[in-house]
């Protein structure tokens, strides 16, 4: 009986770490967004993008040596083109984050469900479902409406 309610105390606790980091987690990135925008005279994109993917690389080494056969194998090669395209994502978002006003660099960051909707239906034959692209649709223009001042 105690085996029970310590497991579900322990799940109950694991989802509220869950919620907690995913909190930290969206105000991390919406800060950094922020702080990009901020240090648009200090330094261009292509350092910012090196220095971001340098501190993610530090932090992520334990996770890579602790797989890393994973990571040099034949069927890898997926994963490698996704972390290249991820690359050239920040590379673009830095950019922008100099070039225009926060909101409407994070308008453009929102196009990215679309995107991931159209390229499903386009590449791997999954249905596009009329009202999951409605929604999509309406998530872009409410983060769109901020900027309309």
């Amino acid at each position: 009986m105690n085996a029970s309610k310590g497991s579900r105390f322990f799940l109950g606790s694991r989802r509220q770490i869950g919620l907690l980091s995913g909190i930290l987690s969206g105000a991390l990135y919406g800060g950094t967004f922020f702080l990009i925008h901020i240090a648009a005279g200090m330094a261009p994109a292509s350092e910012i993008t090196f220095l971001r993917a340098t501190c993610a690389a530090i932090c992520l080494l334990p996770f890579v040596l602790r797989h890393g056969k994973q990571w040099l194998g034949r069927s890898s090669h997926l994963l490698w083109i996704r972390s290249l395209v991820g690359a050239l994502s920040v590379l673009c978002l830095a950019w922008n984050l100099q070039h225009t006003s926060v909101g409407f660099a994070n308008t453009l960051f929102n196009l990215a469900p679309l995107f991931v909707v159209l390229l499903g239906a386009l590449l791997s034959q999954e249905t596009l479902r009329l009202g999951r692209f409605v929604n999509i649709i309406l998530v872009v223009i409410a983060s769109a409406v901020p900027e309309q001042r």
